[in-house]
């Protein structure tokens, strides 16, 4: 097998220069580290190792302290093993050694790379988003499908950017609307003037005009807020103060907030959700990407975590029965738990855009319901295969 020369020699048979990179053999019988041009070790010999005497070899090349393992014995011709040492001649023996400096390098180059999504729009522009959270692709599928989604999680997890990002992506564009108790009707639908002239808001112009309308802190919003949305997602309809709105086909709606929909003991202020606004909502958990970190600092990439469930192929009568069992099962066993029409019927739009069951299943059915009330359910329960 041959190998790449380290550090300049002499050939044992031909007497040429030896350079580092060069392919040599390396002879351990008559003498132990002989050195030959690969050509020169393999065409033309007429006497056997132990019959040949070659000049004295060049000093070997390990240490006394760490010797050179001699090589394995030449394989049959033909065999398996022929085959693999002809592929790892074929990887190292043609090209310059990698050194620690080329390595370290490589490395600095792979944990600074940016990573980028591309997505093509229907009207065929394109566009790309860099430095993208794990989770990106999932969200530009649901929203490019026509689903409501929430996006929940903890403090600084680039959720209303996220959102923002999409809707610039998929050709939306969009307006933040911060929630919280004190905003009024008005500043959902919108007011006239004393004169009759009407006053639009974020979400009027989103929903009339097109564009993504992002209710941020939306499990701030008290229910009275929250259900101003409710006609609107459901029936294609909004009632402003002069008048219905018709729903653009442009429109998409993006929230986000810390829980789902319920204090907690870091977030206590935060409201319960109104079941009928919360229902029109596609739930994502939106954990921290250290990713972005890593590659803002220069330091090496960690493995993102993987998705729930796999991808595959459920029939819509499999979907609509697992629906059917669960939502049975939570009238019994667990009636906080809601499943309405919409777990099958955006269930179906979800799945048919990439989701997984259990993806869809939490976004849904489960809606950040406690691990145990989830492992409960299943195993009542468990999603068709």
């Amino acid at each position: 097998m041959a190998f790449p020369a380290t550090h300049t020699g002499t050939c044992q048979r031909c007497k040429g220069a030896i350079s580092p990179g060069d392919p040599i053999n390396i002879r351990n019988r008559p003498f132990t580290g002989a050195r030959f041009h690969e050509t020169c070790a393999t065409a033309g010999e007429t006497s056997t190792p132990e019959t040949s005497t070659p000049d004295a070899p060049d000093a070997p090349e390990a240490t006394p302290e760490t010797p050179e393992a001699p090589p394995a014995a030449s394989a049959p011709a033909g065999s398996i093993d022929a085959a693999i040492d002809a592929r790892i001649e074929a990887r190292i023996g043609k090209g310059p050694a990698v050194n620690e400096a080329t390595i370290r390098r490589i490395v600095k180059e792979e944990s600074t790379r940016t990573i980028q999504i591309t997505l093509t729009r229907p009207d065929g522009t394109s566009a790309t988003i860099p430095d993208a959270h794990y989770l990106m692709p999932r969200l530009l599928n649901l929203l490019g499908a026509g689903i409501s989604v929430y996006l929940y999680g903890p403090a600084g997890t680039g959720k209303t950017t996220a959102l923002l990002t999409a809707s610039t992506a998929l050709g939306h564009g969009g307006e933040i609307d911060t929630l919280d108790p004190s905003t009024p009707k008005s500043g959902v639908m919108g007011y006239r003037t004393p004169t009759g002239e009407p006053v639009e808001t974020a979400f009027t112009r989103c929903y009339g005009r097109g564009g993504m309308y992002i209710a941020d802190e939306a499990d701030n919003a008290p229910a009275h807020v929250q259900t101003l949305f409710n006609s609107a997602l459901a029936n294609g309809h909004a009632p402003a103060a002069w008048g219905q709105i018709a729903r653009s086909d442009a429109f998409a709606f993006g929230a986000c907030g810390n829980t789902p929909f319920r204090p907690t003991p870091k977030y206590p202020d935060r409201k319960v959700g109104s079941a009928a606004f919360t229902d029109r909502l596609y739930y994502i958990f939106w954990p921290l990407d250290p990713n972005i970190e890593r590659r803002a600092t220069g330091r090496p990439a960690v493995k993102a975590p993987g998705r729930t469930g796999a991808v595959r192929e459920i029939t819509p009568a499999a979907w609509g029965r697992w629906v059917e069992e669960v939502r049975a099962w939570a009238d019994k066993a667990a009636p906080t738990l809601q499943v309405t029409p919409r777990a099958t019927i955006i269930g179906l739009k979800a799945l048919a855009a990439g989701e997984t069951p259990e993806e869809v299943a939490h976004g849904l059915v489960f809606r950040g319901a406690d691990a145990a009330m989830v492992s409960k359910a299943l195993e009542a329960c468990p999603l068709p295969e």
